[in-house]
């Protein structure tokens, strides 16, 4: 149970976390380019990175979130299951 509690409580932050690296790299991936005056493929490959690395870890801030969802239900549950089987006892 500690476990999942630890699990919980690291997995949200780590959710924001990800999210706000990863607007952070669409906003940059798109903004760098133009104000260093890039151009041709070096604008291409720096805007490409960006873009791609920041929202893959968009993509992996919201699965944080619905993991850290996910272990709130299955700690509740079994809190709910060891209540009622020390009842019945």
């Amino acid at each position: 149970m500690t476990f999942l509690t630890l699990q919980h409580r690291i997995a949200k932050p780590l959710g924001y976390l990800y999210v706000l690296f990863g607007y952070a790299g669409l906003l940059g991936g798109l903004w760098v380019p133009g104000a260093l005056n890039l151009e041709g493929r070096e604008a291409l490959a720096f805007a490409s990175f960006g873009v791609v690395f920041g929202a893959l870890s968009v993509f992996l801030g919201i699965f944080m979130f619905r993991q850290a969802r996910r272990i709130e239900i299955i700690r509740e549950f079994l809190g709910w299951r060891a209540m009622k089987h020390n009842e019945s006892s």
